[in-house]
């Protein structure tokens, strides 16, 4: 029987910090998970008649040897039980490949054996060893890793775009087939609801009997890998340099997912200016406890990333939503929570003298976990109804792509599901989270806030005021700003509004208030956050220069004050 090589050019996708949704499948699945579906954003794809360019010989990839992230001996053909080769370029960026991880552990659960061998190659110029290692445990996908920081492997095979696959059959010096891994995708922004073939699976079967095969080729259409070397760029304002490389995983330079239109990115402009808002409640049995969220979605054809809000003590899923509408707008589908015990509930009903003693025995720790919950809970429920096929939400989100942020305790509850740790262990993260953004956040009553913030990896913004002091508790505008102080490196900001007050933040004032709300504020709440967002949840580069660049320093007032690291 003839040996085979599979060269397949993958690139994992945006989101990866933390637990992917995307499950492992099992081979009998593999049909069924043709019909996943994911969105595609704006001018994500390139599509190329040769993707992967004929090389002269199988002999190269039959005689390559290498060194895997685990420090192991890569030399694939040297195994004499090796009958096959999946052999795969993955990048962090690339959105229309998020689809492909479960097909490719299908194909391992039905081949590896029978003497398959996968090897992925990260081709980052930009990334280091742990993180490609953190990259691989991420994803629930098996096989050796191998760090290509130079093109040496994809310049081989002419690896331009992915994904795109290769069947080669040992000793025949060309491709039996050469394309795409279905036709799920048609072009530039055209995506079926479900692919309608499985070429690359096809291809490998009528391979696997030994059979000779005549070449078959098909368009394959993804993203461009590149290996141009980053640039850098300096924030004037602190002097800090970004990191090139993201813990999540979504702004490696070694591919191109968005080819760059003419048009300047602007995040206060509406991408969808027309929105729905549904009213629904969470009925979450095991806790005995109804949730009430608020649900801002846009008519989009595919489905979008979401961001769960979490509102302050006192506040209702109504809260903040100025900001709530700004990022539906912009493309996301918005849930904001009510938790009740820390909602309007505490004050609503309660003597004017009686509400303050009310608010500060809601703020405690038992509420603080109920919300935690809250979060749990409601995003178990997102994926119930994303899947129900009579409920409005149905496929309406992308939940591989989940954004969480709050003000005051919405905040602390964002830092708690996102990455804080508490007495040594992060007992509250919620690895379905993405990337985080704290309004008004807080260091740890009990306890070092290094120890809380320093072994955080997912992106963080954290948004204060230099006036930013709770009227209950005892943070203060300085202690809030120690949460970005001990966050470790790589994709963490921070931005710190002059003569920010607590209620900068939501639409109404606070009692207490003394000065008006600057209208400014909420132009750069809404800018910021939205360019992180699609930076770290769309994987958009141009987000991603202006969030970087010069973009925020246009809209800062004189005092502001904005940090990278």
């Amino acid at each position: 029987m003839k040996q085979f090589a599979i060269i397949l050019s993958l690139s994992f996708g945006v989101i990866f910090t933390g637990r992917i949704l995307e499950r492992t499948i099992s081979a009998q699945d593999f049909q069924k998970a043709s019909s996943i579906s994911i969105e595609q954003p704006a001018n994500t794809c390139r599509s190329s008649d040769s993707d992967l360019e004929k090389m002269d010989t199988a002999d190269q990839i039959v005689n390559w040897k290498s060194t895997s992230i685990d420090g192991q001996t890569v030399q694939p053909f040297d195994d004499a039980k090796t009958r096959a080769l999946v052999l795969a370029f993955i990048t962090d960026r690339c959105p229309i490949a998020n689809f492909h991880p479960p097909l490719l552990n299908a194909l391992y659960e039905s081949y590896a054996k029978q003497g398959g061998t996968f090897v992925l190659l990260h081709t980052a110029q930009d990334i280091t060893n742990q993180k490609a290692i953190d990259h691989r445990n991420d994803f629930p996908i098996k096989g050796q890793v191998v760090l290509e920081q130079q093109p040496q492997v994809a310049a081989e095979v002419a690896a331009k775009v992915t994904p795109a696959v290769l069947v080669f059959v040992r000793n025949q010096q060309t491709p039996a087939y050469q394309g795409r891994i279905d036709n799920l995708y048609q072009g530039y922004e055209k995506k079926r609801t479900k692919a309608t073939t499985a070429d690359l699976k096809e291809a490998i079967e009528s391979t696997l009997p030994g059979k000779t095969v005549a070449p078959a080729k098909t368009k394959a259409v993804g993203c461009i890998i590149d290996f141009k070397t980053p640039e850098s760029t300096t924030d004037n304002r602190t002097g800090t340099t970004p990191a090139a490389n993201s813990p999540s995983g979504l702004t490696s330079n070694s591919s191109t997912p968005f080819e760059q239109t003419p048009e300047a990115y602007d995040p206060q402009n509406d991408i969808f200016p027309n929105i729905s808002k549904l009213e629904v409640t969470v009925l979450d049995s095991p806790r005995k406890r109804d949730i009430p969220i608020l649900v801002y979605y846009p008519e989009s054809k595919t489905p979008l990333p979401a961001v769960l809000l979490s509102h302050g003590l006192g506040g209702t899923r109504n809260t903040s939503a100025y900001l709530a509408e700004h990022w539906a707008k912009r493309g996301y589908v918005v849930v904001a929570l009510q938790h009740p015990g820390s909602d309007d509930s505490v004050w609503k009903n309660t003597p004017i003298l009686r509400r303050m003693a009310a608010m500060k025995k809601a703020a405690s720790s038992e509420n603080m976990e109920l919300r935690t919950g809250d979060v749990s809970a409601a995003l178990d429920q997102l994926e119930k109804w994303n899947q129900q096929s009579d409920h409005k939400l149905f496929q309406r989100m992308d939940l591989q792509r989940i954004g969480m942020s709050g003000h005051s305790f919405g905040a602390v509850t964002t830092q708690a599901v996102a990455g804080q740790r508490y007495w040594g262990t992060a007992k509250y993260t919620d690895k379905r989270i993405k990337a985080a953004l704290p309004m008004s956040p807080s260091i740890p009553a009990i306890g070092s806030a290094t120890q809380a913030f320093s072994e955080i990896k997912l992106p963080w913004m954290c948004m204060t005021g230099t006036d930013d002091n709770s009227p209950i508790g005892k943070s203060s505008a300085e202690d809030r700003k120690l949460v970005y102080t001990n966050l470790p490196k790589d994709d963490k900001y921070q931005l710190v509004m002059y003569e920010a007050l607590h209620s900068a933040f939501t639409e109404n004032q606070l009692p207490g208030d003394r000065q008006k709300k600057n209208p400014n504020h909420h132009k750069v709440i809404k800018s910021l956050s939205t360019a992180f967002w699609d930076t770290y949840l769309k994987a958009d580069p141009r987000a991603k220069k202006w969030l970087q660049g010069s973009g925020p320093k246009k809209l800062l007032e004189k005092n502001d004050l904005w940090e990278i690291k």
